[in-house]
């Protein structure tokens, strides 16, 4: 979901908006699924989520914030496949003001649902990043995630451009890769904020949790 209809199909290049929502209503009555609408902030679409969201709510009336799960915009050659379109600094910055907007409205959802914590954490750390232009929170990349493309390839995570290796070589061993001579140089040039640097939730959302049970923060 990335805006209310008319941007939604916008931004989306087809008309997939209703298909969104009819989607998403029909996961949410299978009681084994939890399911979430994922919203990706950018220039694009950046102070829109107010009537994004009360265009949903027209189709699903008890819907919440919730039921979001929400994203910075980022790129990436190995998984956006968007290595040219990376947004300015100015337009970045441009988006604090709804992320600090998000943060209120999540700030007043009371839950002890963790999934729920690591999200509303996240979206508090978006400003820190935008500002600080690198990874708020100690990453785990290559230590609790790593990032395997459709042809076998292992990298650190979703954003750096960096092959570990290829399962097809190790019988399929992600052990193998891991145990590699170089994974502590990878380990280390994370630690040191020398990678690309970033927030999305694929490393983010780990990385928040490790943090927690390290004790370097609290959800």
């Amino acid at each position: 979901m990335d805006g209310y209809e008319k941007l939604h199909n916008y931004i989306r290049g087809v008309d997939s908006f209703k298909n969104a929502i009819t989607l998403f209503k029909s996961l949410k009555n299978i009681d084994t699924i939890e399911v979430l609408f994922s919203y990706t902030i950018s220039k694009y679409n950046n102070n829109q989520f107010s009537k994004a969201f009360e265009n949903v709510k027209e189709y699903i009336p008890d819907i919440s914030i919730a039921d979001f799960n929400f994203n910075i915009y980022e790129t990436s050659s190995i998984y956006y496949m968007n290595e040219g379109q990376r947004l300015k600094t100015e337009d970045r910055h441009a988006l604090i003001n709804e992320f600090l907007f998000l943060n209120s409205l999540l700030k007043k959802q009371k839950s002890n649902n963790i999934e729920q914590k690591v999200i509303n954490k996240y979206v508090e750390l978006l400003p820190l990043y935008v500002n600080d232009g690198r990874t708020p929170l100690s990453c785990s990349a290559a230590r609790s995630s790593f990032f395997i493309d459709p042809y076998g390839n292992v990298f650190p995570c979703i954003t750096w451009n960096k092959k570990l290796g290829n399962i097809r070589d190790t019988d399929y061993s992600l052990k193998k890769i891991v145990e590699s001579g170089n994974i502590d140089d990878i380990r280390r040039i994370i630690s040191e904020y020398k990678c690309p640097n970033c927030w999305t939730p694929c490393e983010a959302h780990p990385s928040i949790i490790t943090n927690v049970l390290t004790k370097h923060i609290n959800l």
